[in-house]
């Protein structure tokens, strides 16, 4: 509950969008140096965020404690400074379709549907 100076990274690309969502990280970076062109990485910080009594009692509803209030403030105030969607995504399911999609894994289950390794055989 202190004091904390949010900050995030917005990427202007060309030909290849360098997430890291479903490649490994030696691929995503050899894909990128590749291409020819130039890519723009931009560094947004955002005002200091300080947490009050005011925040905690309007979103009350957005965890137990008061640390989870606070998180969630502050994910909210990034989300709509970098105009971003949301996501209900755990870290653990991004994680397993991550290993799903580089062969890691031969199945994965999302929102109660497994998907083979081979997906003809889930059609």
């Amino acid at each position: 509950m202190r004091t904390i100076l949010p900050c995030y990274v917005k990427f202007k690309y060309c030909h290849y969008r360098p997430t890291w969502d479903t490649m490994l990280f030696w691929d995503v970076l050899f894909i990128w140096f590749s291409s020819f062109c130039i890519n723009v990485v931009t560094l947004y910080v955002m005002p200091h965020f300080v947490p009050n009594q005011f925040m905690l009692d309007k979103h009350r509803d957005k965890g137990k404690e008061e640390w989870e209030i606070y998180s969630w403030c502050v994910r909210d105030a990034m989300l709509k400074s970098g105009q971003f969607e949301d996501s209900d995504l755990s870290y653990r399911e991004k994680m397993q379709f991550e290993n799903y999609m580089n062969k890691f894994a031969d199945t994965f289950e999302f929102r109660g549907r497994t998907y083979p390794a081979d997906l003809k055989e889930g059609i």
